[in-house]
């Protein structure tokens, strides 16, 4: 579940990145904004191309920003996107503290505390019931508590 979240969560994020840098990069809003045409408009030529004289577009390609963005957009989206990828960063980083270090507490409570063999772990010699077995001696032992009893 937890590398399963991760995954997700990633993919989502960097689709967004993705999506919305093409979206306020790529598209001109305004020119999509201020375009009239019903469905009896045809303003194409024999090429199938939109007339330039008209206001309706035929082709998405004729809302592809040509001009360069302002100096406020540029820094408004770049700022954005450093924010969405710095946070795709920290999400890495902490998802991998968090995987490693439960499997490293899991080793030294398999190893040291009750003294299973890494070999033994690593092959798969080990069944499950042999360390819930161990884990149930531990406990009974007092070398390896979970459950503390209750100190009147």
């Amino acid at each position: 579940p937890m590398l399963c979240s991760f995954l997700v969560e990633i993919t989502c994020l960097l689709f967004t990145i993705w999506l919305t840098r093409l979206l306020l990069i790529d598209v001109n809003w305004s020119k999509l904004l201020t375009m009239h045409c019903d469905e009896e408009f045809d303003d194409t030529n024999e090429n199938g191309r939109a007339d330039s004289n008209t206001s309706c577009y035929t082709h998405l390609s004729d809302f592809a920003r040509t001009e360069p963005l302002t100096w406020t957009a540029y820094l408004l989206i770049h700022g954005y996107t450093f924010l969405l990828l710095a946070y795709a960063f920290f999400t890495t980083w902490v998802f991998y503290q968090d995987f490693f270090g439960y499997a490293l507490q899991c080793r030294t409570i398999l190893h040291d505390k009750l003294g299973l063999s890494e070999r033994k772990l690593h092959s798969g010699a080990l069944s499950w019931n042999e360390v819930v077995t161990k884990l149930a001696e531990g406990q009974e032992s007092g070398s390896y508590k979970i459950i503390q009893p209750f100190l009147q």
